[in-house]
């Protein structure tokens, strides 16, 4: 499977949204992630490895370079404050770490300190706060379901808070059959510390979190990003 995948329809989305109607040529979903594909590898190419620390840089100062490039292409007669600017970072660099989430989780997918097997990226209309779900991992064939959040955030210190968790939380048992009384069936990806103490208080067991420290142990290696780049 290419990567990114749900990038693919995200970018679509704000394409319509925003380029659309201001007369942007639109990329088509397949020439989007060709492109993206390449920025990203330009950069692990540079690299070799990369820490946490350097990944959230990474996607920071590419994220900030799409956003550049997406401005430039806005005709002059079009009033930018109009165009929600910001968005076109925040969409851009929270749809590649979901991309980075679901190559980790499938690579890791039979490993219990990540809680979750068979991972799926979410392809919903609006975004509920669910980005992917598979099922709970314990030491059987689970057939416990749970679901993924991914957050990205630049400053490691940062905490997810509780609010959005539990949006996470509601559309798991709503929408994707997940049982609200088995543990770590929310599952919290994140490039920062880790969930607030609210969530925490109130979710319980039921929620696993996936933190930066964690993620680095992994990634800080060559062969990690070697593999990772042949997804390609």
């Amino acid at each position: 499977m290419a990567y990114p995948t749900r990038l693919d329809v995200q970018i679509n989305k704000i394409n319509s949204a925003k380029f659309g109607k201001y007369g942007l040529a639109c990329l088509t979903e397949n020439e989007f992630a060709k492109e993206l594909n390449k920025m990203i590898l330009d950069e692990i190419v540079k690299s070799h490895n990369m820490n946490v620390k350097k990944l959230r840089k990474m996607i920071n100062e590419v994220g900030q370079k799409f956003k550049a490039d997406s401005i430039s292409r806005i005709p002059s007669v079009i009033d930018q404050t109009s165009l929600d600017l910001h968005q076109l970072y925040t969409q851009f660099v929270g749809d590649w770490f979901e991309a980075f989430a679901e190559f980790f989780l499938k690579t890791f997918d039979n490993d219990e300190r990540y809680g979750v097997k068979d991972y799926t990226p979410a392809v919903l209309e609006d975004d509920l706060g669910v980005d992917g779900y598979g099922f709970c991992y314990d030491d059987t064939v689970s057939t416990h379901k749970c679901v993924v959040q991914v957050k990205y955030r630049l400053l490691k210190t940062d905490e997810i808070d509780y609010s959005a968790l539990a949006r996470t939380f509601t559309s798991g048992v709503l929408q994707f059959d997940v049982d609200p009384a088995v543990d770590n069936c929310i599952i919290l990806f994140c490039s920062c510390k880790g969930a607030n103490l609210n969530a925490q208080k109130v979710l319980g067991n039921r929620l696993h979190v996936i933190d930066d420290s964690m993620i680095n142990k992994e990634i800080n290696n060559v062969s990690f990003w070697q593999s990772f780049s042949k997804c390609f």
